[in-house]
């Protein structure tokens, strides 16, 4: 069972993107490297799955790619 649900993830993307714009990709661009560096696949795909919506506020896409949260 998901901590979180797609209502916080949806959440922290608004909050990334408002507080650091375009920035908040790169962010996760490197949580993402980080994690699977450190063998954390699982929390890595989580980051995965932000910065799919973090991609698509940032371009302003009213229907960003659904993604699963497990």
């Amino acid at each position: 069972m998901s901590m979180f649900d797609n209502y916080d993830i949806g959440n922290l993307a608004r909050f990334l993107v408002d507080r650091h714009g375009l920035a908040a990709v790169h962010y996760a661009d490197q949580a993402i490297a980080e994690l699977d560096e450190l063998g954390e696949p699982t929390r890595a795909q989580a980051w995965r799955t932000l910065r799919c919506l973090l991609v698509a506020m940032v371009t302003g896409d009213p229907r960003p790619a659904r993604a699963a949260i497990h």
